[in-house]
């Protein structure tokens, strides 16, 4: 196992779900605005039906940090 592959294995492990957590958050700003300053369930069903991938990643973030702490 040389250097390189050492490197990208700790990236994938420790900053890649960072990055992911941070573009879906990035990803949901506009419909988190509009749900403080005036929440509807139509605009909360919008925005989980509009970004389903970023929901996706934000609910399972726990799961990644969980994994690497063993």
């Amino acid at each position: 196992m040389n250097k390189y592959s050492r490197s990208s294995e700790i990236f994938i492990e420790r900053w890649l779900p960072i990055v992911l957590i941070i573009v879906a958050i990035w990803d949901l700003r506009v419909e988190v605005r509009i749900l403080f300053e005036h929440f509807t369930y139509t605009s909360l069903i919008f925005a989980l039906t509009s970004h389903p991938l970023a929901v996706l990643v934000i609910l399972t973030s726990p799961l990644f940090f969980r994994k690497n702490r063993k």
